[in-house]
């Protein structure tokens, strides 16, 4: 269920979301197929302060937009995080969920 979304009409846009459709059998709106996967709303998420979002990860590196610049650094966790501190060291970088 989006979040963005108040019957059909997106609390972002406030535009018609198209992807919500009117569904008879509940007499109420629905998301479509897909809606999570391909809606470019809720796939941007601000990033919160003093975090720097991860753009992807690949073969244990993290690759992080470091201020605009995209770092690979490799990965601590044993997950892949969304957002992360940075902490500059003098030879490479450290990071932090």
């Amino acid at each position: 269920m989006c979040k963005n979304r108040k019957e059909n009409i997106c609390n972002i846009t406030k535009n018609v979301c198209p992807w919500a459709q009117w569904c008879g059998k509940i007499s109420n709106w629905k998301e479509r197929p897909g809606a999570n996967k391909y809606c470019k709303f809720l796939k941007e998420e601000q990033t919160p302060e003093g975090y720097y979002k991860v753009e992807f990860e690949r073969h244990g590196f993290l690759y992080v937009n470091y201020n605009n610049v995209i770092i690979k650094i490799e990965n601590p966790f044993e997950d892949v995080p969304k957002f992360v501190k940075v902490k500059k060291t003098k030879a490479s970088y450290k990071l932090t969920k």
